[in-house]
């Protein structure tokens, strides 16, 4: 199994016409990875169950406090093979997508369409890590991390290390 890299940008609120360009750019063909959406999440006795990814977008779209995430893969062999929602706290959420990180390349690629999505605050790349659980975290550590531009061999950075785009600004 390939080492997958993982691709986020910061939104400060939720919004289905977001995620909606998100799915239909990133994951136009694609199944959920769960049967059921507990809320609160990973509850013993959850108070309430919902049975599609959508009906947890329309959920936590509507109750900015929740804490969730959803996941996606994609169908065919497409790339990238995976598409990633997560809700926060403080009614911020993070788009994520994960693909073979072996191709840097395109990791970048990814990062930068990614970052054009909507009005995102920042955006960067990890590797086989979730992102941080609130948007002051995501921001906090974005700027902390090295910057490459897109397209530049700087492979000591790239290979399998976090990094931000620098052709995608932190909007504070």
């Amino acid at each position: 199994m390939p080492e997958y890299a993982d691709i986020y940008s910061l939104y400060r609120s939720r919004d289905r016409p977001t995620i909606y360009a998100f799915l239909e750019r990133f994951m136009p063909d694609r199944e959920e990875t769960a049967d059921e959406y507990e809320i609160p999440q990973y509850a013993d006795s959850p108070s309430l169950v919902l049975h599609t990814a959508s009906e947890l977008l329309d959920y936590c779209c509507l109750h900015s406090e929740e804490v969730n995430g959803v996941y996606w893969q994609s169908i065919g062999g497409s790339r990238p093979e995976h598409g990633m929602v997560f809700f926060h706290a403080d009614g911020s959420m993070v788009l994520g997508l994960s693909t073979d990180a072996s191709d840097q390349d395109f990791v970048d690629q990814l990062c930068c369409d990614l970052g054009k999505i909507g009005e995102p605050v920042a955006s960067y790349i990890t590797h086989e890590d979730l992102p941080p659980p609130s948007a002051d975290a995501f921001v906090e550590l974005v700027q902390s991390l090295p910057v490459v531009q897109l397209g530049e061999d700087q492979n000591e950075i790239r290979s399998g290390r976090a990094r931000r785009l620098g052709t995608l600004p932190i909007r504070l």
